[in-house]
């Protein structure tokens, strides 16, 4: 037997190797079977004789629909009513009674002789694959019945399977690729990581886990979920699809939340206890180890509370106590730490401090503003505190020591009656004296106060002065001259530096017009600029306006920035420098060399000249490798067509090495020390 038009071997191959059975049926309803899965279904894999109905390995078990089971092919063979096709799937058992299924397919045989068989018969054992159904149903029911989230999509962003809890969050979920699936299911910040963390793993060692927000548009808001997400592969290795699921963390976090309140929260404030406030402190310690930046605590109590609560009653007392914790989280930055240490006292933590007198700023705050005065319910009262301050840099104190420092300056604030009291003499010297610099530069600004003395900038070569530098001075009507390292600092904590800057700049364009009238005006007028002046929008603007003001061209201009504002704000600094150069303003690197190793900013930002640090210069006579550093900055300048000035020349022997060097312009005592106009 062999299909019409194939090769009988490629045919016998075809059966030998099908995995469905193929009989042929005769007259009297016999099975024969025709290829090896057809014997291994009648259990006799040897032999090819034909199987009677009554021998059949299966029993057809009677039902409703039918009262008097018959075989399918029996209706192929009826020499009453015979059908020509049938199909049908049949539940049987074998002989061990367990159940089986099997799909059969057949079809009558017209014009053959009444000896040969009369229908062809096509039976496939679908046991395994209705069992697999079966079990592929109960799982999803389970999976339906979940109350995670459960998805599994194609490369492409088809949607092949959700449940219930996922639909009911997400709907359809929209279309588009499987990016834009994740992006329309998540908040932005949860997305990000999907996309740039949890698919690149997924793919690369099967499965990711992680915490997302799942956007719930059922309850219209953003869920907290655990999600895992697992990359499938096909046979190739290739990535075909993604499964995820996703578990609702809210409850979690909600009693996490409530175990924390209980434990590391003050009952009458909400603010963190005792426990709490010491493990923020260690932690701002490890956070802060190895940086430049303050850490301080500050511990504070209410004067003569015991008498208020004595004489108002305890629950009035709570309510002072509540209300002094709301007054603190208002008066003092997000980054703080504020809790309750036990009966009045409070502790503050202040990380990433620029300064320990920094630390002073916000102790006078608090004991100035706090009680003054202080709304309750039904009524207002002042209340007046004290204050004790511990400041590190250093990790080696631990949370209890601060604490304990800062109390005992707090005992000392009492013993002594001042308000606020460091734990070191010399810090609170230094912190009394920016008090002191704030409170006497404020009044110079005001009545004028501040001077302006110029120094040139000269070409080393044949003495010419090229520029003059604007400083700022100040001769205090007691102290006399103070120095601008002490003054400058002052004014760039309080936040006066505008204010500074804004004077120096008034008087030297003043004076530098002037000079223009009288023609003996140098080429540039130099100007210091610090970075606090330059975090106000449109400051180049508003320099350029200045310059207006004045008569003066932008190329009469040449502002000192110093080398670590550059490096340290350059994606700020960097639009309005380059404003400023497009009209004509130069730029210079003041300090140039001072604690950067990075070049990289001088190929990227406008700057017409460096300034060569004096601390290169002072020694340059003595020091060999000086002179070499001297000499490669002058190179690297020349090379990237950089003008190049060194500071502090005080002496004809170091100006003779710089020439020697290639370096062309100079500042210095040599030359002029700085004087008024």
């Amino acid at each position: 037997m062999a299909a019409k038009g194939l090769p009988r071997v490629l045919w016998e191959d075809f059966l030998d190797r099908s995995r469905i059975g193929l009989f042929l049926v005769d007259a009297h309803q016999r099975l024969q079977p025709v290829n090896p899965a057809a014997r291994d279904l009648l259990g006799r894999s040897g032999s090819a004789e034909p199987i009677p109905p009554e021998q059949l390995p299966w029993r057809f078990e009677a039902n409703e629909k039918e009262p008097v089971p018959r075989w399918p092919w029996e209706r192929l063979v009826d020499r009453a009513a015979p059908q020509p096709v049938v199909e049908e799937t049949l539940n049987v058992r074998d002989p061990w009674q367990r159940p089986r299924t099997l799909h059969c397919h057949g079809v009558a045989r017209d014009g053959i002789d009444e000896a040969g068989p009369k229908a062809l018969l096509a039976i496939e054992d679908w046991t395994a694959v209705r069992a697999a159904e079966e079990e592929r149903g109960f799982l999803l029911e389970l999976l339906d019945a979940l109350p995670d989230y459960i998805g599994i999509a194609d490369t492409r962003g088809g949607m092949l399977y959700h449940n219930r809890a996922l639909y009911e969050a997400q709907g359809q979920g929209g279309s588009g690729s499987f990016l834009e699936r994740l992006a329309g299911a998540h908040d932005p910040e949860s997305f990000q990581r999907l996309q740039n963390e949890a698919v690149p793993n997924a793919e690369q060692t099967g499965i990711w886990r992680g915490e997302t927000r799942l956007h719930h548009r059922g309850m219209e808001a953003e869920v907290p979920v655990e999600q895992f997400l697992i990359a499938h592969r096909d046979e190739h290795g290739a990535v075909v699809r993604y499964s995820t699921l996703m578990r609702d963390l809210s409850q979690r976090y909600h009693h996490e939340s409530e175990i924390e309140r209980l434990l590391y929260r003050d009952p009458i404030t909400g603010l963190p206890n005792r426990m709490l406030f010491h493990d923020r402190i260690e932690q701002a310690h490890a956070l802060q180890e190895g940086s430049a930046d303050w850490l301080a605590v500050i511990v504070c109590d209410i004067k003569e509370f015991s008498a208020i609560n004595e004489s108002l009653g305890q629950d009035l007392g709570d309510e002072i106590l509540a209300a002094v914790g709301r007054k603190l989280r208002e008066l003092l930055p997000q980054a703080a730490t504020i809790g309750r240490m036990g009966g009045d006292q409070f502790g503050v933590l202040l990380p990433w401090l620029a300064d320990a007198q920094e630390a002073m700023g916000y102790a006078e705050r608090i004991v100035d503003k706090v009680g003054n005065p202080l709304a309750l319910s039904d009524r207002s009262i002042h209340l007046s505190l004290r204050a004790g301050i511990s400041v590190t840099r250093h990790s080696g104190e631990s949370a209890g020591v601060l604490v304990e420092q800062a109390d005992a300056a707090r005992q000392q604030s009492k013993r002594t009656a001042s308000r606020c009291q460091f734990f070191s003499r010399e810090l609170t010297e230094q912190a009394r004296e920016q008090v002191y610099l704030t409170t006497e530069l404020r009044r110079a600004l005001d009545s004028g106060g501040l001077a302006v003395h110029y120094q040139p900038q000269v070409d080393l070569r044949s003495g010419e002065w090229l520029g003059y530098e604007a400083l700022v001075r100040w001769h205090h009507p007691k102290d006399g001259w103070i120095s601008p390292g002490r003054f400058i600092p002052a004014a760039e904590r309080a936040g006066m530096i505008h204010h500074v800057g804004e004077q120096v700049l008034e008087q030297a364009g003043r004076q530098f017009r002037q000079w223009r009238d009288e023609g003996v005006a140098p080429e540039w007028l130099a100007v210091n600029i610090a970075a606090p002046q330059m975090e106000t929008p449109g400051w180049g603007e508003q320099l350029l306006a200045f310059l207006n003001r004045f008569g003066l061209a932008p190329e009469d201009l040449e502002l000192e920035i110093t080398e670590r504002l550059l490096v340290e704000r350059r994606t700020e600094v960097a639009t309005e420098l380059a404003y400023l150069r497009r009209h004509g303003v130069r730029v210079a690197v003041d300090d140039f060399g001072t604690g950067y190793s990075s070049l990289n900013y001088l190929t990227e930002l406008p700057v017409d000249r460096i300034k060569i640090d004096r601390a290169f210069i002072a020694d340059l006579t003595e020091d060999p490798r000086k002179v070499a550093v001297v000499e490669a900055i002058v190179t690297l300048g020349q090379r990237l067509g950089i003008a190049v000035l060194a500071e502090g020349v005080e002496t004809e022997a170091q100006r003779q090495v710089l020439l020697d060097v290639g370096c062309r312009q100079g500042q210095g005592f040599l030359f002029a020390r700085p004087a008024p106009a």
